[in-house]
């Protein structure tokens, strides 16, 4: 019960706090040096779906799907112990990281993490120009491999299932954006 009432504060929190100053296409942060950094539409709703799954689709105003991503996510994490897993990658405990998490589940988490962020990036793109290139996909499907290869490695080497995992979504991002830019250079590039 008390979790439903912090989800719900969570959505409240949420809903009246920072759509209303998302509502705009465009959003303007200061950068360094004074330079002004353009947030669009699609990159905003990256940004709050790397912060949690769902919250990106919540942005995008799709509260069934956001709520969806966020029942996914807490299930995924619940049933594979993701937590107890990052406490112990925190601590260095790499080992006992890789002990405690269950693999059956584990493993589905950095798919639903990414899935997620490609999904409110791609709705909140269309929103701004009704068109989106299919090579802009490669960089979260990349993602979502070799953070999940980067998972099953932390088994028994590495920074234990967590680091590994996430080192690997970056580096599958990385590699998935210099081959969407191999693929099609006509694709705008936010």
């Amino acid at each position: 019960m008390v979790v439903i009432a912090n989800l719900v504060g969570m959505f409240n929190f949420f809903y009246c706090e920072f759509l209303p100053v998302f509502a705009n296409n465009k959003v303007e942060m200061r950068g360094r040096m004074d330079e002004r950094v353009k947030l669009t539409r699609s990159r905003t709703a990256l940004f709050w779906s790397i912060t949690f799954p769902g919250f990106g689709q919540f942005y995008n105003q799709q509260f069934i799907k956001g709520a969806f991503f966020i029942f996914l996510e807490f299930l995924v994490n619940l049933q594979g112990e993701v937590n107890r897993a990052i406490i112990y990658s925190f601590h260095g405990e790499f080992s006992l990281a890789s002990e405690v998490a269950n693999w059956n589940w584990l493993l589905f988490y950095p798919c639903i993490y990414i899935f997620g962020a490609a999904e409110s990036y791609y709705q909140a793109h269309l929103k701004e120009n009704q068109s989106f290139a299919g090579a802009r996909f490669i960089p979260f499907i990349l993602a979502a491999m070799v953070g999940t290869i980067g998972t099953i490695y932390g088994l028994r080497w590495g920074l234990g299932p967590i680091f590994n995992g996430l080192i690997g979504m970056g580096v599958g991002a990385i590699i998935g954006r210099i081959a969407m830019s191999w693929i099609d250079t006509d694709i705008d590039t936010d």
